[in-house]
């Protein structure tokens, strides 16, 4: 449901490295590896509850 949305805002605007980085995160949520940027206010883990 969010990865279309944000695929086609980084196809719109290559240059955007927010849209770059939310891929980047939403590949490694989706592979197991967990998010690949520490958390400030989670010790470096940020629980991620399930999609319904």
């Amino acid at each position: 449901m969010l990865r279309p949305r944000v695929t086609a805002f980084a196809a719109r605007h290559p240059r955007c490295k927010t849209a770059s980085d939310a891929l980047a995160g939403l590949d490694a949520l989706e592979s197991g590896a967990g998010i690949p940027w520490p958390h400030p206010y989670a010790d470096g883990v940020i629980r991620v509850l399930p999609v319904r």
